[in-house]
Order: structure tokens, then C-alpha cells, then sequence
């Protein structure tokens, strides 16, 4: 599915303005509509990379069923896959730690993207594994995602907060540790899973062309 990696490149060109952006603009063109713009235009590429981690979960899951007949070890096999990025996202924040001349050990605990993105594959696998049918996986991740985006302000919520700062930093923004939480971030994973689930379930071009327009 060329598209998919279209969009991917999409979503690299849309991080790189963010980042560069943010890193080289000078403080009194912060204050610019048109840096405003960039920032937000910007930050659409992390909505579009959890989605198409997402979409990237079902595609998977269903192409190892198809071959293998086991869901089970579907499942498995992208929760792996999910595991990978998790232990990935230490070793990129050990190189920049290293890279960056840090003498702080706090930032080798900062909560990033990558973060964020492997275990909601993983809790995604573990979603997909539950559904039996096509509809019944759409429905557990469309519910699922639904869910996420409406306790997310009751999490932020809660008080007190009693968890390490590590782990917390995962759940509500903490400062200095996090750029990325679990809640509402993981429900785009989820979402791009129902998206995949249904593209997954196209069994022609054509079938998976209309449900890309009916998508839009």
C-alpha cells in the first residue's frame, strides 16, 4: 500500500518543520501568526504517525493470520513488534543524551513519542486479539478510543498524585519528563487500528479504494 508510505513521508516532513522551526526561529518571530501556523501544521506529523502505527497494527495482524490461521500468534508478533519500539525509544534517548552533553540523569527518563507509541501497540495487539470478526475489532477499538478521549480529563484530574515522577510522567504531563502521555495520545493508535481493521477487511482494490474515499 503505497499510500501508506506516502503518507509516512508526509508525516517525516511535517515533524522535520516542527522541530527545525522550533529549534532556529528567534524569540521575537515566536510571536508571529505565521510561526504559530508552522508550529500547528507541525504538529499534525505525531497525529498522523500514532495513526498510521495504528493502521499499521491491523494490516499486520490480519496479513500474519491469513498466512499462519493463528490469531493468537498474530497478535503476538505485533506486540513484539511494539515491544521493539518501546526499548528503541531508551536507546534514541540514551544517543541524545550522550549526543547532547546531558548531565542530567532525569532526561534519560523523558517520555517521547516512541514512548508512548509501543506499548499502545502492544495494548492494541492485545485489542485486535479480542475481536473475532472485522466488525467486532472495529467496534472494540472505535469504544475503546472513545473512551480514552473522554477520561482523559478526569486523568489529568486526579489528585493527589502519588507515583514516581517516571511513571507518572507517562499518564499527566509532568515537567521536564513529558512530552507525550498515554491519555488521549494512545486512542490515535487505537483509532488508526479501527482504520486498518477496515482496510484489512477490503478483499479488492477497488473495495479498499471506496473505503479509503468513504474514510476521507
Amino acid at each position: 500500500r503505497s499510500y501508506l508510505d506516502f503518507l509516512r513521508g508526509i508525516a517525516v516532513l511535517l515533524m522535520i518543520d516542527a522541530h527545525l522551526l522550533d529549534s532556529w526561529t528567534r524569540f521575537p518571530d515566536r510571536e508571529t501568526a505565521a510561526f504559530g501556523l508552522a508550529m500547528l501544521i507541525g504538529g499534525m506529523g505525531t497525529t498522523l504517525f500514532l495513526t498510521l502505527a495504528g493502521v499499521a497494527v491491523a494490516l499486520s495482524a490480519g496479513s500474519k493470520l491469513r498466512r499462519t490461521g493463528d490469531a493468537a500468534a498474530a497478535s503476538a508478533a505485533v506486540a513484539r513488534r511494539g515491544l521493539e519500539i518501546f526499548v528503541l525509544a531508551f536507546v534514541f534517548r540514551l544517543q541524545a543524551w550522550i549526543l547532547g552533553w546531558s548531565h542530567r540523569p532525569t532526561d534519560l527518563l523523558k517520555v517521547d513519542i516512541l514512548n508512548i507509541m509501543g506499548p499502545s501497540i502492544i495494548v492494541a495487539a492485545l485489542l485486535w486479539r479480542a475481536g473475532r470478526t472485522a466488525a467486532q475489532r472495529v467496534w472494540i477499538f472505535a469504544v475503546v478510543t472513545a473512551v480514552i478521549a473522554f477520561v482523559t480529563p478526569l486523568v489529568r484530574a486526579l489528585t493527589p498524585r502519588s507515583l514516581p515522577d517516571a511513571f507518572e510522567a507517562y499518564i499527566v504531563p509532568v515537567a521536564g519528563l513529558s512530552n507525550f502521555v498515554f491519555f488521549p495520545w494512545m486512542g490515535l493508535v487505537f483509532a488508526g487500528a479501527a482504520i486498518g481493521v477496515l482496510l484489512d477487511s477490503a478483499t479488492t482494490a477497488a473495495a479498499e479504494s471506496r473505503m479509503n474515499v468513504r474514510l476521507t
